[in-house]
Parts: C-alpha cells; structure tokens; sequence
C-alpha cells in the first residue's frame, strides 16, 4: 500500500521540471525579444555557472564527516563528497539549452518549423524511447538486443546531437503561449492530464509487481504521460490566469516569489535532507510523510533564497 500511495504522490508532481523549461520557452523563446550573445553569456550562462561551482562546494562540504573535522580541526581532503548531487543534472541542461537559445529561436520564429520539431520531438523525444523503456522487451533476449541497440542510438545520437529532449519542452512552451486557449483546448487538456496521471499512478506499481522489480520508466520526464501532464499544468494555469486577471500588488507579489525560485532549487536538496533526518519517512505513512516533508522543505527553502537574495553579488551570481 505504502508502494502505491507513493507512486501516486510521485505521478502528482512529475509535470514540474517540464513545465520550468516550457516556462522558460515562453520566456526566452520570443524571437521579438532582442538579446544579444553578449548579453546572454555575461548576465544568464554567468550565472547559471557560477551559481553551480559555487553550490557545487557546498553540496561537496556538507556531510558530517567533513564538518566534525572543520570542529575538531583534523581536515581531510578525502572528507569531501565531490559526487554530483541528484539535481545537478538541471544545470547541466539548462545551460546548454541557453547556449541553443539563437538556433531555438529560429525554430519559434516559424509556426511551421514549430509544428514541424513538436512533431519529431514527440516521435523521437517521447513517443519511441517510452516503448523502447517498457520491461517486458527483457522477455525475449533477441528483441532485447535490438532494444538495447536502439536505445544507445535514439539516447546517444538523435536526442543529444539534434537537440530534442528536453528542449522539446522549451518549443512547446514558447508554441503553447502562441496559440488561443478556449474552453474545449482547457477540456482537450485536462483530459489528455488525467489520463497521463493515471498511467503513470496505476502503470508503475502494476509492472512493478508483474515484473518483480521497481520500475520507474513511466516516472521519466521525457515520456508520453508525463508530457500530458506538463501541457495539461501550462495550459491550466495560462487560461485560469488569462480569464481571472491578477492584481497589481498580487502581481508584484508573485514576480518577487518568482525571484527565489532558482535559489529554492539550487539549496532544496540540503534542507530535505536535514528534514528527512529529523522527521523518518520509515517510520510514517507516506501518506503524511511526504506532504510535511515537502511543504516544510518548500518554506525552510524559500526563506534561505529570500535571504540570500538582500546580499548584493550573492542575488546576482549565486542564486
């Protein structure tokens, strides 16, 4: 039960890193938009890097071993975790996405060239790496084969070099806010979410069980229904705020939340941490270990990228 009740929690949440890049496409994807190369190393990659070398340290620094030798002054190099965080992974894509951002914007500066990467992107991005992924290709070893040879080349080849993946989010983003979103593309959308959540809820601890082992493919942000999910959050919260117009001073409000959000990702890793350790998911249902963790994670996290946010050259190169 604890199995299921946390692949559900998981399916809820699994639309959050795509909808980030597709809110990114939306707002660096604009073709109109002028930005100059200059501008776009020397302001945004600056500081996407710096902010990661930066935290890249601390991450490395903060274990117990490596502060009880800072107190007992007894320092040791090997005391250093220099294996990358879990969500590093982000930077690594964010800035080559960046660095894309003048051949991304000539792809959304044509609807047909958009149509025309949306569709490879959900043939090559999403739709073959998903079947590529299922288990039950293990089954029959010459299909396995075949599979496995397939994956090293879609992964390898077509979704690195060409540059899918996830900057098929980012085109989306930037196509979705192009478009008139009415009551039957609300319902187009919120049907198409459902279904993708449900697949992923009911999917994961099914095949898990029939296949005697975790299996986490549909949690895979680069799969059909968390894609659904992602579109289905955008195109919600775009119509919900296109149809109930946000106040100046609630506008200001979530313009300096917004603000903090790069700092909550960058720190939010070392506050679970320390939130897992005081309250043990083991030991609670994950029922209401998670949302107390998570919430508690979220406001700790947000008041530290508040704070460090009123230090100058802090607000501006590491968060």
């Amino acid at each position: 039960m604890s199995f299921i009740i946390a692949a559900i929690q998981d399916a809820l949440v699994r639309y959050a890193v795509p909808v980030f890049i597709m809110i990114t496409g939306v707002l660096m994807g604009n073709p109109k938009r002028p930005i100059s190369l200059k501008k776009l190393y020397s302001k945004s990659i600056l500081r996407f890097i710096t902010a990661f070398l930066f935290w890249r340290i601390v991450y490395a620094m903060a274990n117990k071993e490596f502060v009880l030798g800072i107190i007992n002054r007894n320092f040791d190099i090997k005391n250093i975790d220099f294996k990358l965080s879990v969500h590093f992974w982000y930077m690594y894509m964010v800035i080559g996405l960046y660095m894309l951002l003048p051949f991304l914007r000539m792809v959304t500066a044509s609807k047909k060239l958009m149509h025309y990467f949306v569709a490879l992107s959900v043939i090559f991005s999403f739709a073959l790496p998903q079947i590529l992924m299922l288990p039950f290709w293990e089954y029959s070893p010459a299909l396995s084969k075949v599979v496995e040879e397939l994956q090293n080349y879609f992964y390898g080849s077509w979704m690195h070099h060409l540059g899918f993946g996830y900057y098929s989010y980012f085109v989306i983003g930037y196509y979705l806010s192009t478009i008139p979103i009415r009551k039957q593309e609300l319902k187009k959308a919120l049907f198409s979410g459902i279904i993708g959540f449900l697949y992923t809820a009911i999917m994961t601890p099914l095949v898990s069980w029939a296949t005697n082992t975790k299996v986490e493919a549909f949690y895979n942000n680069m799969s059909l229904n968390v894609a659904a999910e992602a579109v289905c959050v955008f195109v919600v919260i775009r119509y919900f705020f296109e149809n109930h117009p946000v106040s100046k001073v609630n506008a200001k409000r979530l313009s300096t939340a917004s603000s903090y959000v790069f700092g909550i990702y960058l720190v939010h890793i070392l506050v679970l941490r320390v939130m897992t350790k005081l309250i043990r998911p083991v030991d609670m249902q994950p029922l209401w270990s998670t949302p107390i963790i998570v919430i508690l994670t979220f406001i700790v996290s947000y008041f530290i990228s508040a704070i460090l946010h009123k230090i100058p050259v802090v607000n501006k190169y590491i968060c």
